[in-house]
């Protein structure tokens, strides 16, 4: 190994060895110089490769490939005399079973060998895939080997597929807790029809520990397989519901890779419910699974409302049971004549309707605004606040709009334009529906004695951050703003301590009144009073 340090020492990574390879043709015939390699971690699976048949087929690089982690696959760049070796062949597949893939096709088609390997060693990928097809047919080979790779059950034989011994065992043999669900959904549909078969498996998956989870998903095979049973119609029917139910389950539960990938097959499989885009319910199932979709992660979400016959995307009725179903996420999708019918928005209305969503026209449309407003004052309350959001740049500036909308919601202050802000009239409208609207009036207004005192007999204080240094440090004007409020009320007590200058923080009677409404406002008064008896005492009462 000391002879090749020099040379080693010019490598830095696996992918350099090919040109140094190509420098020093001696090297490729050098069984050594490979094991230098790996004792080194300087191979990959493909290193091999790059080595004459002589060191591909000498039996100690080949061990030296199996005991190397994770190159051990390297095994397929083995001689053909080398992967016929039977002993070889066992210790290449013991070190990585996906190895069974290269051993040559005389082991295949050895059916001892093959029960020696499928008895003695742990494999879990698939393997049969790589086999000949008589062993896709082979019970005896198959309950052997489904013990420890369960997910080979895909490749087994349509007839065995309904061989409730040979599915049973393939389900709970193996010990691992997904398997039953695996080799129930791909098992037969003599096998998933059958009662007593499904009955059986639910009782023993109560012993699991996800026995809820695992049940419930050989539950839906089983009653699409019962559907089928009565016909092919009934079937389709029963296992695209199943199949939505659980598209939306993954998109519930999705990560960025997952989401993304849910997506896709989402996609692919919307052209296969096509023929049922006149099935309310199918269609239904449909809108609802993929617009449970996270947006961040659905490159193409709303692309069901496409599949939806055209009778479904005129039908108000259906459409309205989808906004229902979707919290309003829908409504973006729906077509454009739906989009701009007043009342089905008005009766449809949520807060995932946004501005751009619209129809330009109705963001500036003050009556249908002001109807929506009304639809949404009884037991859709809790809907008001989101209205502003979709009104125009239009109707923010015209005063007789918004001196009507501030009796539904005054928080929209926010959003007018300077001249209304300074409207007295319009700003007391929007303090009674909206008690801290005067925090979104112009700071002009905050000097008006009426207002403040409105505003403090709504519970409405916020203002109080925007009040001048003049007015913050006016003794009689704050005792004032306490006497405008009620007893109730705490919050003006503690924002005062919290905003008034460091002087009056060490007046005794401001203080005082504010502790007499909040004894946490004490925590902003200064040291000098904070400790005075009648200010403790009033804390303690009101603290």
């Amino acid at each position: 190994m000391e002879n090749y340090d020099s040379i080693i020492s010019q490598i830095d990574s696996s992918k350099n060895v090919k040109n140094i390879l190509s420098k020093n043709k001696k090297l490729v015939g050098d069984k050594n110089f490979y094991i230098a390699l790996s004792k080194k971690k300087l191979i990959d699976e493909n290193t091999l490769s790059l080595f004459d048949e002589k060191v591909r087929g000498d039996k100690e690089v080949i061990a030296e490939v199996l005991g190397t982690w994770p190159h051990q696959d390297a095994y397929k760049h083995a001689t053909e005399k080398i992967k016929d070796d039977k002993n070889i062949a066992f210790d290449a597949i013991k070190a990585r079973d996906t190895n069974i893939e290269f051993i040559s096709d005389r082991l295949k088609e050895d059916r001892k060998f093959m029960l020696d390997v499928a008895s003695s060693i742990y494999m879990h990928s698939k393997v049969l895939q790589f086999l000949p097809k008589k062993y896709r047919n082979d019970k005896e080979f198959l309950m052997i080997l489904l013990k420890k790779d369960y997910q080979s059950f895909e490749y087994i034989s349509e007839e065995l597929k309904n061989d409730p011994e040979l599915v049973w065992s393939a389900m709970f043999d193996c010990n691992i807790w997904y398997a039953p669900v695996t080799c129930y959904l791909a098992s037969g549909q003599k096998v998933k029809e059958d009662k007593d078969f499904f009955q059986k498996a639910s009782a023993k998956l109560k012993e699991y520990r996800q026995s809820k989870e695992l049940i419930a998903s050989i539950k839906e095979a089983h009653k699409i397989a019962v559907a089928n049973s009565k016909g092919a119609s009934a079937g389709a029917v029963a296992e695209i519901k199943a199949t939505l139910k659980n598209f939306k389950k993954e998109f519930a539960t999705a990560d960025s890779w997952t989401a993304s990938q849910s997506n896709k097959n989402f996609t692919n499989y919307l052209e296969k419910v096509k023929e049922f885009s006149k099935d309310k319910k199918i269609m239904e199932m449909l809108v609802e699974a993929d617009l449970s979709q996270k947006t961040y992660y659905a490159k193409n979400i709303g692309q069901s409302i496409k599949v939806l016959d055209e009778k479904l995307q005129k039908d108000t009725e259906f459409l309205s049971k989808l906004m229902e179903k979707t919290e309003g996420k829908v409504f973006e999708f729906l077509p454009e004549d739906i989009k701009k019918d007043k009342n089905f928005i008005i009766s449809n209305y949520s807060s995932n309707i946004k501005k751009e969503h619209l129809d330009k026209s109705l963001s500036n449309d003050a009556k249908f605004i002001l109807d929506l407003a009304q639809s949404c004052a009884g037991s859709r309350l809790f809907l008001m606040s989101r209205i502003k959001y979709i009104v125009g740049d239009k109707l923010l500036s015209d005063s007789t709009f918004i001196e009507k909308f501030v009796g539904y919601d005054g928080s929209i202050l926010d959003s007018v334009s300077n001249d209304i802000k300074k409207d007295k009239k319009i700003v007391k409208k929007a303090i009674g529906s909206f008690r801290n609207a005067l925090g979104y009036a112009d700071k002009s207004l905050l000097t008006d004695k009426e207002l403040l005192k409105y505003s403090l007999s709504q519970g409405g204080d916020s203002f109080m951050s925007d009040l001048s240094m003049e007015q913050l440090s006016d003794k009689d004007f704050l005792l004032e703003l306490l006497s405008y409020t009620k007893k109730d009320n705490t919050s003006l007590a503690r924002s005062i301590m919290r905003s008034i200058p460091y002087s009056l923080k060490k007046d005794k009677e401001l203080v005082l009144s504010c502790v007499l409404r909040s004894g946490w406002s004490i925590e902003n008064a200064d040291d000098s009073v904070k400790y005075d008896k009648d200010i403790l005492t009033a804390a303690f009462k009101t603290g």
